[in-house]
């Protein structure tokens, strides 16, 4: 069920189930080299880090160093554990990128992350913010509702996958919006807050206006971008390499004295 929201004036919230998911650390022999447990541990500590907790001292950050700078030195040597590792790596894998889309509630707006069995997490983040000056550049589903008056707004719609070796790779989608008093109009959109940590990492991104209006709730303006992850390479090029597609629905509803009903909808297939 949708619920009516004031754009924004949405509150950012945080919620951390934990999915009991196998690793694929098993049949390898080479994969025998790799602390599991360890690197686990270090991705839990990371995690607590990045939400600001207090409680990790810095001979915890010392510790996490430590294992970045001991995996680094061993794959330097050994490029094909390296890529064998990559692909045990939970958060990369579709299926359970799709349970972190399940775990978006569909009345709010904020960011909402999981963590895995090994520690790695997958952080959804959607949000809408008012245009202030539109002159200036100052600026499973997920589905949101609106009431709101005519101007423009950026939906965003960011996809965060965090591991402590191979940190805080995002995937961003940003729609520009035109709030009309009979349609919606995408004005333009771009990959804002797509990031990676280079050279280990690089995301290569294209991003289009499927649908630029929508003057019904049956008739959505689409945005869509698609990504390519590679690790240690360039645009499928690399050690490893992974796809995602961010698809984002932006549908016209209802006027009134307050203004414009209008919804969104986010998906990453």
């Amino acid at each position: 069920m949708k619920r009516v929201l004031i754009a924004g004036l949405l509150a950012c919230s945080l919620i951390s189930p934990l999915f009991s998911v196998p690793t694929n650390a098993s049949a390898s022999s080479s994969l025998s080299e790799i602390d599991f447990k360890e690197i686990k541990q270090a991705n839990l500590e990371y995690l607590e880090q990045n939400q600001g907790n207090k409680r990790i001292a810095q001979n915890k950050s010392n510790q996490i160093e430590e294992v970045r700078e001991k995996y680094k030195e061993k794959f330097a040597n050994n490029p094909e554990l390296e890529k064998e590792f990559i692909n045990t790596i939970q958060a990369l894998k579709q299926e359970n990128l799709d349970k972190a889309m399940e775990n978006v509630p569909t009345d709010e707006e904020g960011t909402f992350q999981t963590v895995f069995d090994d520690g790695s997490a997958i952080s959804i983040t959607i949000e809408t913010t008012k245009v202030v000056d539109s002159a200036s550049e100052d600026l499973a589903t997920a589905q949101q509702t609106y009431t709101t008056a005519y101007m423009d707004f950026d939906h965003n719609y960011k996809i965060n996958f965090t591991h402590v070796l191979y940190p805080d790779t995002t995937l961003g989608l940003q729609s520009r919006l035109y709030i009309g008093s009979t349609e919606i109009v995408v004005n333009s959109v771009n990959d804002y807050g797509t990031w990676a940590m280079l050279p280990f990492v690089t995301v290569a991104s294209s991003t289009s206006v499927a649908d630029n209006s929508s003057k019904s709730q049956y008739d959505p303006a689409r945005t869509e971008g698609s990504y390519v992850v590679t690790f240690a390479g360039y645009d499928g090029v690399g050690l490893a390499t992974f796809r995602f597609y961010l698809h984002s629905k932006i549908m016209y509803g209802t006027p009134s004295m307050y203004g414009l009903a209008w919804s969104t909808e986010d998906t990453n297939n």
